[in-house]
């Protein structure tokens, strides 16, 4: 179980990172066109490393943190204390 939703993390990650990332170009190409002579900044790549190393520490952390925690106890306890 815990595979899969590491799987699913690291798709909502990517999907995200690749979403974020031409989003945010559309609005720094524009921007740097105009300041500057060039298409991007010159610390763009810096800061996007950081972003990703982020991005992906925080959603593969939360969700792998959570699902470990809700598996820690057996699912027949987890009915019955609901019931």
């Amino acid at each position: 179980m815990l595979g899969v939703v590491g799987v699913e993390g690291v798709i909502l990650t990517v999907t995200g990172l690749v979403l974020g990332t031409l989003s945010a170009l559309a609005g720094v190409v524009p921007f740097t066109v105009v300041r500057t002579d060039g298409v991007m900044p010159d610390q763009f790549l810096g800061i996007w490393l950081a972003m990703v190393a982020v991005a992906a520490a925080v959603t593969l952390g939360t969700s792998l943190f959570t699902a470990r925690r809700v598996l820690r106890a057996p699912a027949v306890r987890a009915v019955v204390q609901a019931v």
